[in-house]
């Protein structure tokens, strides 16, 4: 289930969520779609990692909250 595309999907996802985040938006809309794009970056890594999905959405929110903070 893991390849190279993943991975690359993955950074798509990460530098998508990196350029939104650089631009100074105060949209909340915008700045969700920043998270959407780095959760998503996240889960698909952490997939590869252990092969399939044990992380919790809510618990990977959470990080990305404290992070971020």
């Amino acid at each position: 289930m893991c390849d190279i595309r993943l991975f690359r999907s993955a950074m798509m996802d990460y530098e998508t969520a990196a350029m939104i985040w650089r631009n100074p938006y105060n949209d909340e809309m915008i700045l969700n779609n920043a998270a959407y794009h780095l959760q998503q970056a996240v889960e698909k890594v952490s997939t590869c990692a252990v092969g399939t999905m044990v992380m919790n959405p809510y618990l990977m929110n959470c990080i990305v909250f404290v992070r971020f903070r």
